[in-house]
Order: C-alpha cells, then structure tokens, then sequence
C-alpha cells in the first residue's frame, strides 16, 4: 500500500475518469501535452495528481486543509478537482509519485499564501486568501532525489517536426522553461510540503540555498496542516447544520435559503461524504513511535516548542535538518 511515508512505493494506477478527462482537457492550456517534456498525447500521456487522496493514510490532513482553506468539512475532492490533475508522460508520472521532484509555483503567488500567515507560522482560516481558477499559472520543476541521471527531453511545438525539434535538459534542469499550468497553486503548494518533510538532511540545506522560497512552502504546509480546532463544529461555514451531517451538500440543496452557503461551497470536483472526523486517527499515532532521526512532524514540532512558532527562518530550517538524520521515516506507522 502507497502512504505517505512510503517514497518507494509503487505509483499510483492512472484511473482517471474519462469524464474528470474531459474536464482537465477543457482548462489544460498545453491542451493535453506533458507539462515538462511537452510531448503530444499518443506518446504515452497520462493523467496525475498534484495531491492524491491516495497519498493519506488517516484523514486529518484533509479535514485541516478544509479548514484553514475556508471550506467546509467533505467538500474537498482531491479525485475530481481539474485544477489538481496535469497531463504527464508516464515515466515523469511515475518519478512524480515517487517523490522525486515538485512543482513549485511563481514565488508571487507563494508569497501572497505567505503573507496572511500570523508570525509566518499560522494560518487563519478567515485570511485564507482567493486566487481565482486561471489556465497560465507559472511553475519551475524542482529535483528531489535520484534524478542525477535523468535526462530530460522537451518538444517544441513546431508541426511538422524538425531536425531540432527536440532539447535535452540535465540535471537539476535549469534549463527548463517555465512551465504553464491550470493547475491551482495550493495543491502544488501542499504537495511540495509533503515532499520535503522526508527528504535526506544532506539535501535540505542545499535545496533551502538554492530555492528559498521552500522555506515559505515549507512553513505554509505546516500552517495548514495544524489540527482542526474543537470548536470548528460551531462555524456553520464549515460544519453543516443538525440533521444534514450524512448528505452531499451544494449551494442550491432544499432546506437551506438562497446563496446561503454559496460563498464556501466548493464549486467544482465535490464528491459525497466518505469521511467522518470520529473515524480519522489523530497524528499523534500516527507520528508516535517514529524514530527521532527522521524529517518527521513530530520532530518539526519538537523544534517549533524549542525556537518558537515565529522562528522558523532560514538558520532555524539548517538547525532543524542538521539534528536529524538522513533516513526518511518508515514505510508504515507503529500500531
């Protein structure tokens, strides 16, 4: 089973729909072509997802991206949310899944995210700032791990091809171009955070160095992954009212007045309630039992009570990666 923890794992089947297909075609502005190599549709494309639901062992991190992203509990569907699928060749979608790189989006667009954290830390779900849906949102591709031999090899869009239709990119791909995407930075933005939590502290340093706006990703994956507050169940923007807690919701169901809730619906990719907050295992089981030399959260919080929630710059970041050790957590959690 692919987890979290789990980097080795096998790659996650392509099993989009065709219907979901359709939709990502629709808004794809490289109009079905790799995102990175930009090779055409019958060279082995495939569907993959910025953040799968299939990554999550427990719940908790969905249910506290819900929050702090303004909406309400079951509303985010990681599966058929286009704005969370590209089109990829299938090697590239498998060195994806397998944690090898990210896309990490414009650092005006990260920064903007940034910017309504409180002492750059922690999140308030009312600032969670509004980027509407756009087609030519800018990404970089950033190398991970073992792809120090991994070529990369972009098409232009030149019909017919020619002799020099082809160019050859080296690790760690500088060279590529800017990438253009319909896909939604704060997908991207989680996705990189759950990345870098397991990487080698061998690595950690130099990436910050060489791409300090990890530093900015890092901190707004920890503001939003912080545990939902007991008392969410009292925001009616967030929990449904008594009596509606086991239906799928929208903005036009009988029982609730016009436009009542139609500014914290999700608008696209909704899916039926599948998860209830008393069936999802806190992350403190989770993370319990895990050896103290890994890029763990628990580890992050271990810091975070020493330095301070405000403190995480970047020499508090190099401390941190320097007192843990290279090996990733394990593959699954203690019981």
């Amino acid at each position: 089973m692919q987890t979290l923890n789990d980097p080795d794992s096998p790659p996650i089947a392509n099993d989009t729909t065709e219907s979901v297909k359709r939709l990502v075609e629709a808004v794809d502005p490289n109009k079905g072509r790799c995102l990175i190599e930009n090779f055409p549709p019958e060279r082995g494309v495939e569907c993959c997802h910025v953040l799968s639901r299939k990554n999550f062992l427990y719940d908790d991190l969905l249910d506290s991206l819900e929050w702090f992203w303004g909406m309400r509990i079951h509303a985010l569907n990681l599966a058929e949310t286009c704005r969370n699928i590209f089109f990829v060749g299938a090697s590239l979608h498998k060195m994806f899944e397998a944690r090898q790189f990210i896309l990490v989006p414009a650092e005006d667009v990260v920064q903007r995210y940034f910017d309504t954290l409180y002492a750059g830390s922690m999140a308030d779900r009312n600032e969670f700032p509004v980027i509407e849906d756009r087609n030519d949102f800018e990404y970089r591709l950033v190398p991970l791990r073992n792809m120090e031999n991994v070529t990369l090899i972009r098409q232009d869009d030149n019909i017919p091809l020619a002799d020099d239709a082809l160019k050859t990119h080296l690790y760690p791909f500088t060279s590529l171009p800017t990438l253009r995407s319909h896909i939604h930075p704060k997908f991207a933005i989680v996705s990189a955070g759950l990345r870098l939590i397991p990487i080698p502290r061998s690595d950690f340093a130099a990436l910050i160095k060489t791409y300090p706006v990890l530093i900015s990703i890092f901190k707004l994956y920890m503001a939003w992954s912080f545990s939902v507050p007991d008392w969410a169940e009292s925001d009616p923007t967030y929990w449904p009212p008594d009596g509606y807690e086991d239906k799928e919701f929208t903005d036009d169901d009988e029982g609730f007045e016009d436009g009542e809730y139609e500014d914290v619906v999700t608008k696209i990719g909704r899916a039926p309630k599948t998860r209830r907050v008393a069936d999802a295992v806190p992350a403190s089981r989770i993370l319990k039992g895990w050896g103290e030399r890994s890029l763990s959260r628990r580890s992050v919080f271990e810091h975070t009570r020493e330095m301070g929630k405000g403190r995480w710059d970047r020499e508090a970041l190099v401390s941190w990666s320097s007192e843990c050790g290279p090996d990733g957590p394990p593959v699954d959690p203690p019981p």
